[in-house]
């Protein structure tokens, strides 16, 4: 008789914890235990590019108004694929209507979704953070909620791109989550209720 032995190859998770500061809007990152310095956020680095748009000119208050009501509608989306659609009316219009694509997407009572999702991309020594607005797994699929007046369209598809390829490249835990090299399919954005899509990228084109 004898006893073959297999031996199953164990491939070591990284393990990270990411805290977004909404005062000052910096990113902690800790891996295994240790704390990262964090050189950008992916809203950082799309700026340095010049594709984000330019709020130059309009004033302090008025920017932290709409700052203040895009975390309140956002926070309604979050709850309501948490809750798989158990939620109260909106007063907000557009929150609705956001609402009613999400449905006619996903179904929210089956799969994976992570909302307010944490992403580290560590690229040629680099640290980079961000949260992408809904991830879900099972659908392959990233949604960025947009409730700005106009939408521009070149910024948002490099946003959605630069977070399908943290996802596709992460193997490990976020907070206690785990992500394991999604293949991303689909990258999308919901602006007041209108389903926008975005050409997915290559990597060699990231």
């Amino acid at each position: 008789w004898f006893t073959i032995l297999k031996r199953k190859r164990v491939i070591a998770m990284n393990t990270f914890e990411i805290k977004l500061d909404e005062t000052t809007h910096k990113y902690q990152v800790i891996k295994n235990g240790a704390v990262l310095e964090v050189d950008s956020s992916i809203t950082q680095v799309l700026k340095a590019v010049d594709v984000a748009p330019n709020y130059d000119g309009i004033s302090e208050e008025v920017m932290k108004h709409a700052s203040e009501l895009g975390t309140s509608k956002h926070a309604e989306m979050e709850n309501y694929v948490k809750y798989k659609g158990a939620t109260e009316l909106s007063v907000y219009e557009d929150v609705e209507d956001s609402k009613t694509a999400i449905d006619s997407l996903f179904d929210l009572n089956n799969g994976q979704f992570n909302t307010e999702m944490p992403i580290v991309l560590e690229y040629k020594g680099k640290v980079i953070a961000g949260t992408i607005d809904l991830l879900a797994v099972a659908y392959q699929h990233i949604i960025d909620y947009k409730f700005t007046s106009q939408i521009h369209k070149d910024y948002v598809e490099a946003q959605l791109n630069l977070y399908a390829y943290a996802v596709r490249h992460f193997n490990g835990t976020i907070n206690g989550i785990e992500l394991n090299n999604i293949d991303i399919k689909r990258i999308s954005a919901i602006h007041k209720g209108e389903i926008i899509e975005c050409e997915l990228w290559e990597d060699s084109k990231v």
